[in-house]
């Protein structure tokens, strides 16, 4: 007896959700809408309500609840392969890390799909996996003209992201080939522009002017890796930094903690201790070994996303290291508003004092942003749209021909009128 009114109980569910389907009509968004919700509170457990409210939502151009409403009905059991797509391709700006996992969740159903290996690398890239986006593609092969554009975009500024300037510099040319859409050969352009401009700050921030340094220019050589920092290990005046991606470990030598230039962002001190680090995200730029061995190269740069969290003084001994005098650079002061993610890369968007003008500055690294000012321990943490706003000056370098409509590249944002320029640990 209870087993057949469960069933028809289960009937009668998915009878009301075919019928909706039928009568789920342009003009009709407040009754289908409506009609959705009731279904959700007789059934919570089910995914398919939360399924036609994001498609609603999308009908409406409304982003947050698309990818909510998506994000739930995933969460809830949705698999369907087409609402999988969808759901990945079109929220990846709200929900990268949700779509990632619906994007995911597809590839391991149907793995030859170009188009969502392509899609997937994308979220990750958005979601600030840069590494994971560049894996994505990398397993990719041959594309197709039309996914072209696309797949080379992607690459590039996942390329950028991880210090791969090289990489970056040829999918930026090949992007360019193929882009078709509007605007999208002046964004190529402010991309390799953006290439050029990180080349010319690590030559001289991490080896000196190139008119002073008989070595200067050599940092275009240097190889990078980002993730987390979760080891020290140290050896005489010897230490070793392990650092972990997806599973993956590489180990750098730093022999000797003065050629090792480190910033910073959200303070001005950073304290290393030997042994087992609290983890940290980093991008590590360094020379390659010459041989195949456990060690991956000789660490050059220590870039962190947030201030690490000092060991106890008695844990371990500690290390030193110093960093460069960033280059004096124009600045502009205004009230910080607003992240535009609607394009790659994103934008700062700086409201000026008189409260008329927005003034737009590019960000080809939102983690790489250096940051001053901030109480310590505190990052700066972004998300894409409006933003609380806050008195700011950016530093930035002069946009180039291609970088049209914007005041410049955005290197540096300061919370506090005198910016702090030089850093040492212990």
């Amino acid at each position: 007896s209870s087993g057949r009114a469960a069933s028809s109980a289960l009937g009668a569910f998915d009878l009301k959700l075919a019928l909706l389907d039928l009568t789920n009509r342009p003009g009709r968004e407040e009754e289908t809408r409506k009609a959705y919700e009731a279904l959700e509170a007789e059934d919570p457990a089910r995914p398919e309500p939360h399924v036609g409210l994001g498609y609603l939502a999308w009908r409406l151009h409304d982003d947050q609840g698309r990818a909510g409403h998506f994000g739930k009905a995933f969460e809830l059991g949705a698999r369907n392969p087409t609402f999988l797509f969808d759901y990945g391709r079109t929220s990846a700006q709200a929900d990268p890390k949700g779509a990632a996992k619906a994007l995911e969740t597809l590839m391991a159903a149907q793995p030859n799909r170009k188009e969502v290996r392509i899609a997937l690398a994308e979220a990750l890239l958005i979601g600030k996996d840069a590494m994971g986006a560049r894996a994505t593609l990398a397993k990719i092969g041959t594309v197709t003209p039309d996914d072209a554009g696309r797949f080379f975009k992607i690459l590039a500024y996942a390329s950028l992201e991880t210090g791969d300037l090289k990489e970056a510099r040829a999918a930026g040319k090949r992007w360019k080939e193929f882009a078709k859409e509007e605007g999208e050969k002046e964004a190529a352009d402010g991309l390799l522009d953006a290439v050029d401009n990180r080349e010319r700050f690590m030559d001289g921030s991490a080896r000196g002017d190139a008119g002073n340094s008989g070595s200067a220019g050599a940092n275009k050589d240097l190889a990078s890796f980002s993730g987390t920092l979760i080891d020290m290990q140290c050896k005489g005046s010897e230490s070793r930094l392990v650092v972990e991606n997806r599973g993956e470990k590489m180990v750098f030598l730093m022999a000797d903690s003065s050629t090792v230039s480190a910033r910073l962002k959200g303070g001005n001190v950073v304290d290393l201790t030997c042994g087992k680090q609290k983890p940290v995200e980093v991008t590590i730029r360094y020379d390659p070994a010459a041989a195949q061995s456990e060690i991956a190269g000789q660490a050059r740069i220590m870039e962190f996303r947030d201030r690490p969290e000092a060991v106890p003084e008695s844990a371990q001994p500690s290390t030193s290291m110093t960093v460069s005098k960033l280059p004096a650079r124009p600045y502009v002061a205004g009230m910080m508003v607003n992240l535009d993610c609607s394009s790659i890369p994103p934008r700062i968007i700086l409201l000026l004092p008189t409260g008329k003008e927005r003034v737009p500055f590019l960000v080809d690294s939102v983690d790489l942003l250096l940051v001053y000012g901030l109480p310590d321990g505190k990052g700066m943490e972004m998300s894409c749209g409006p933003v609380k706003p806050e008195a700011v000056w950016i530093e930035y370098d002069m946009p180039s021909a291609a970088q049209r409509g914007v005041r410049g590249l955005a290197r540096a944002i300061h919370f506090e009128p005198v910016p702090a320029t030089t850093l040492k640990t212990r």
